[in-house]
């Protein structure tokens, strides 16, 4: 691979990395997302249960 196809491929996803996002779009990601990483939270506490301090 040259170097031209390596900066036009980090052009290119830096572009569409800041494309616009619909704002209740971006509302919903946020609010599922958090509710994800409160529920996979309690999964680890759950799974890692009675294995902490001694």
């Amino acid at each position: 691979m040259n170097r031209k196809f390596l900066i036009a491929w980090l052009g290119q996803g830096l572009r569409f990395g800041f494309n616009g996002m619909p704002g209740m779009l971006a509302v919903k990601q946020i609010a599922f997302d958090t509710i994800m990483t409160l529920v996979l939270g309690a999964l680890v506490a759950f799974l890692y249960r009675g294995q902490g301090r001694t």
